[in-house]
């Protein structure tokens, strides 16, 4: 968990669960003829109604083997209960290889990793990073992803990419609009294996438009 990824590489299908004690395969395919050492394996995983609330822990497996795994609550329903959740883990697959997972319900019998995604939030920024990469983004500041990624093991190193800015050309009168400073930085998820940030804001100048720029930064 080193680097920055922005797409999972693979999609998960879940077989319908009857019974209390849940166990759903999951197949993940290696579509791109590329071996995968480590890589993130992403899905949502629909729940039957009534069965499991909020805060319901589950464990994920291998064959036998109990592997580490992120879970992220995506609907709730009204009474509580949980009828999506998100799967985040890591895998190694040859290419165009397949493997099926297990997911349980039950507390796992392993911990996450130690090492892995951290955010900070400031006054004035919040940080996303992963060991000695890190993408800051500042709240009083003009919002440019890629001049804000950075290398040190504090994440505020030297700066990988410079001159950058986020901007888009009306197709009407040819006037060029670069991004404001965000109005709202929310933390959509935060774990260790998996970290996603939603950023928003407007146009400098475009008072006409009113257009309205949203990025997600993720890190798996």
């Amino acid at each position: 968990m080193k680097t920055f990824l922005f797409a999972c590489f693979a999609v998960l299908f879940a077989g319908a669960a009857l019974s209390q004690e849940l166990s759903v395969p999951l197949t993940v395919r290696e579509p791109a003829g590329v071996e995968r050492k480590a890589e993130p394996v992403s899905g949502g995983i629909p729940l039957p109604k009534g069965m499991f609330k909020k805060g319901q822990p589950f464990a994920l497996f291998e064959g036998t083997k109990e592997i580490p795994l992120q879970i992220s609550p995506l609907v709730v329903d009204n009474d509580g209960y949980l009828r999506w959740v998100l799967v985040d883990t890591q895998l190694d697959l040859d290419a165009n290889g397949k493997k099926t997972l297990t997911l349980k319900a039950g507390k796992p019998s392993i911990r996450r990793p130690e090492e892995g995604i951290t955010i900070t939030k400031k006054p004035s920024w919040v940080l996303v990073r992963t060991g000695r990469m890190g993408v800051v983004v500042y709240k009083n500041k003009p919002f440019t992803l890629t001049a804000n990624t950075t290398a040190d093991v504090s994440g505020f190193g030297r700066n990988l990419i410079t001159g950058a800015e986020a901007s888009y050309v009306d197709g009407f009168d040819g006037k060029r609009y670069v991004a404001d400073k965000p109005s709202s930085i929310d933390v959509e998820y935060a774990g260790p294996m998996r970290a996603t940030v939603c950023v928003k804001g407007r146009f400098i100048g475009d008072d006409k438009n009113r257009f309205q720029y949203i990025a997600r930064i993720t890190a798996w």
